[in-house]
């Protein structure tokens, strides 16, 4: 089975044959509510209503005053939960997906990145530091204790 899209329309292949379907059609094929994108992604309905209004989803449509997914939506969920995992905060996350264009977005994300590594470095250096402390009163009780 395969997929092809260009401009308005896109075909779907099975077994050598094709068949055309539009765009808008092919949309509602992956078409989802709010609760089967939690359930794709495994993030609550919560979470994913502050996603959008931290404009970290893209645009979403609406069907009345239901909120529409689709495919895209559980890309850029699973980048936030991608970035999450990396240690970044939600804001900055945001700042990089709403930034204009992706050499933007490339630059912020390494800016951020450095950032973070730079502080997973100096925590690395105060829990060296802490283990060293610690060593040297273990060494203390012990020699008390052979006294």
């Amino acid at each position: 089975m395969g997929l092809a899209v260009s401009g308005d329309s896109a075909a779907v292949g099975v077994n050598g044959s094709a068949t055309s379907i539009s765009s808008a059609a092919a949309a509602r094929l992956s078409a989802m509510l709010i609760g089967e994108l939690s359930r794709r992604t495994g993030v609550s309905a919560k979470a994913i209503r502050l996603y959008e209004t931290m404009n970290l989803l893209g645009p979403v449509q609406r069907r009345g005053r239901y909120r529409v997914f689709d495919d895209d939506h559980v890309g850029r969920i699973e980048i936030v939960l991608h970035s999450k995992a990396l240690g970044l905060r939600l804001t900055e996350i945001a700042d990089v997906m709403t930034a204009p264009g992706k050499a933007a977005a490339s630059h912020r994300a390494l800016r951020l990145v450095e950032a973070r590594i730079a502080a997973e470095h100096a925590a690395l250096a105060t829990a060296r530091a802490s283990l060293e402390r610690l060593s040297a009163a273990r060494d203390q009780i012990a020699a008390c204790l052979r006294a």
